[in-house]
């Protein structure tokens, strides 16, 4: 049976460890600053409510039909097969390679930045991140050097 000197620094050592993981946690908390919502307005990291000022990056990773101005070829797979079978399967995989080097740039990112946007939708398509053929190429790891890329562009714009 614990004396009762033991008991109390059981006690205190329980009080000090959950102390010490509140103010651990609480502090983890405030390093990662969130948005949340208030009724509804969305509240920025500053607690000032934000208001969306965005675009969309689409077709860049999920090619649409019509903005190519493809009749029948309107999806990303009917595009693909249709580029292949025009300039056969390594060329196609050249062009995609490019399209997504240079359809969306730094500069773009910039531009936006500039002309007041706060926000960027950005669709994708699972399979970038998986090793299914999509866009050319089955590298699992193609989404995330894309997402990385545009991500530090974003980073550096403040974006």
């Amino acid at each position: 049976m614990p004396t009762h000197l033991q008991y109390h620094h059981n006690m205190i050592t329980r009080i000090f460890c959950s102390c010490l993981c509140s103010v651990l946690l609480s502090s983890s908390l405030h390093a990662q600053p969130f948005f949340t919502t208030k009724g509804t307005s969305i509240i920025g990291i500053d607690g000032k409510p934000f208001q969306i000022k965005g675009t969309n990056l689409g077709n860049w990773l999920v090619p649409e039909g019509y903005m190519f101005l493809f009749k029948d070829a309107t999806s990303p797979r009917l595009i693909n097969q249709t580029l292949t079978e025009l300039v056969g399967p390594e060329k196609t995989k050249s062009f995609w390679r490019k399209y997504l080097d240079v359809y969306i740039t730094a500069e773009d990112i910039h531009y936006l930045k500039s002309i007041g946007m706060n926000s960027i939708r950005v669709p994708f398509n699972y399979r970038l991140f998986t090793t299914e053929n999509y866009m050319g190429d089955n590298d699992s790891t193609r989404g995330f050097k894309v997402f990385d890329r545009l991500l530090s562009w974003c980073r550096k714009e403040k974006l």
